[in-house]
């Protein structure tokens, strides 16, 4: 999903923000301490992954990702986007690219992982539900949360639609602390056709605002979706305004609802999480299945990953709503 608390000769156009020395220097050596042998120096570490620079595409927006990876600009020119000739590796060095199918999508990376050089990377937490047919609207709400009292780790709070049973593809309004800059920032993402990974520009956010995401089909009269299951519109809005969008045409049927993530890149030490005492709520849960509306399960699936360090990470979901909570010292 993004890129990881690079320093600034390396962040790409999609970061916002400014790194101090000391924020930088926390950056190169979480990358130094934590990046698996056999990933080349040069590739960025992103919430799917290790990615070559090349390979991650910023979205403006209102843009659209059609059928081949392309951009389509707001006024209907294309942004050609180069293929990515690189291979693409989770956070743990695997090198999941998948190259069964000429210019297919590589695998995202939405699992938890073990740890590696003792820093949790992966999924700590989650609940989600699987409908019986395809999402044809969701949208979920959830706070900006205090930051941590440690600065040094990337930590990622979404909502989300994949389709079950694969990892192939996800689409994310995300809420992030760390990626770039130590303070909360959210953006729309989407992994990984022909192995990008797309993302837009960070919107800066504040601690005690509401934020809301939104995924779901629209129209297509441009024709830019042909082959793909559809057109879906990815937004973000902070305190009821809109703040980030983007359109992606979708080659997976979205029929996995996650209600709530918690993902965590560099994490060395619980007091890097954000500190609260009851963890973040997601609620005002909202979803249409077929283009009718569907009635939440009274409990949701959940999962929790195992890392070191172990900071009790948990989840729950129930109807409209759900949480996800850990130890935060």
């Amino acid at each position: 999903m993004r890129d990881i608390l690079l320093p600034l000769a390396l962040c790409l156009a999609g970061c916002s923000g400014q790194l101090s020395v000391s924020d930088e220097g926390s950056a190169v050596q979480a990358l130094a301490a934590s990046r698996p042998p056999n990933v080349p120096a040069d590739f960025v570490l992103t919430h799917h992954g290790y990615f070559h620079p090349s390979c991650n595409v910023l979205v403006g927006k209102g843009e659209t990702i059609n059928s081949d990876g392309d951009i389509v600009q707001v006024d209907g020119s294309v942004r050609t986007v180069p293929s990515c000739l690189y291979p693409h590796y989770d956070d743990d060095g695997n090198d999941v690219t998948n190259a069964s199918v000429p210019g297919q999508r590589s695998k995202a990376d939405s699992s938890p992982h073990p740890n590696v050089n003792h820093t949790a990377n992966g999924w700590e937490a989650e609940f989600d539900t699987i409908p019986s047919g395809d999402v044809t609207y969701f949208s979920a709400t959830f706070g900006v949360l205090s930051g941590p009292a440690s600065n040094g780790a990337d930590i990622a709070l979404f909502p989300g639609l994949q389709q079950a049973g694969t990892s192939d593809e996800i689409i994310q309004p995300v809420l992030d602390y760390g990626d770039g800059a130590y303070h909360w920032q959210v953006r729309v993402e989407n992994c990984c056709f022909g192995g990008h990974n797309y993302y837009d520009s960070y919107t800066s956010v504040n601690v005690g605002d509401t934020i809301t995401g939104y995924m779901y089909p629209v129209s297509d009269p441009m024709n830019l979706c042909l082959g793909d299951v559809g057109r879906f519109y990815v937004a973000i809005n902070d305190n009821g305004g809109l703040v980030n969008d983007y359109y992606v045409c979708n080659w997976l049927h979205m029929n996995q609802i996650f209600g709530g993530v918690l993902e965590v890149h560099y994490l060395n030490a619980c007091n890097q999480l954000p500190q609260t005492g009851t963890g973040e709520a997601f609620y005002n849960e909202v979803a249409y299945i077929n283009g009718n509306p569907f009635t939440f399960p009274s409990t949701w699936a959940h999962n929790t990953g195992t890392f070191s360090p172990n900071c009790a990470p948990g989840s729950s979901g129930s109807g409209t709503g759900g949480g996800i909570w850990w130890r935060d010292f």
